[in-house]
């Protein structure tokens, strides 16, 4: 039968890992090591895998917990970043990847890096206070602007960080 050791098939005699294996390695060699340049169409880099105090593990699914604190995830960016778009603190922003758009709030903060935008996941979930209307989204998910023609070539997943995007004062 098989071995429970999940890296038995991997470990060598010496116990190491073996890690010469060739698909792993042809994937290494395609890696584009050069500096990120920015794009026209989208200069800003994108993360989704930030934690914040609004979503650490399934704290925003308690809705008497976001009634009181906070009622939607929001964008953080740079200051310089929000100032060339014209946008403030609590504007509406949209939010343009190859993967697809949307508003979000936008919240500012100097602990974020220029060219760089981050956005908490685990939102976009329908309410289950049973006090509210069915339905009720709250915030924007995250997984609506990744691409699945960009991800991992092993796994599939696409990518959560790195997503080249774009910022613009919403038109309301």
């Amino acid at each position: 039968g098989k071995s429970c050791d999940m890296m038995a098939e991997i470990r060598t005699p010496g116990k190491k890992a073996r890690l010469n294996v060739k698909e792993f390695l042809a994937a290494m060699a395609n890696l584009d090591m050069n500096p990120y340049t920015r794009e026209e169409d989208y200069p800003l880099v994108l993360s989704t895998t930030c934690r914040t105090w609004a979503n650490l593990n399934t704290l925003y699914r308690d809705e008497t917990w976001i009634r009181k604190n906070t009622q939607e995830n929001s964008l953080r960016m740079n200051p310089g970043d929000a100032s060339e778009q014209g946008l403030r603190d609590g504007d509406r922003a949209r939010l343009t990847t190859r993967g697809g758009e949307g508003s979000v709030p936008v919240s500012l903060s100097e602990d974020v890096s220029p060219g760089c935008v981050f956005l908490s996941h685990g939102w976009g979930l329908s309410s289950r206070d049973p006090d509210t209307d069915p339905g009720e989204k709250r915030g924007v998910d995250a997984a609506r602007f990744l691409c699945d023609e960009e991800g991992d070539v092993f796994s599939g997943m696409p990518f959560y960080s790195g997503v080249a995007c774009r910022v613009e004062k919403a038109q309301d």
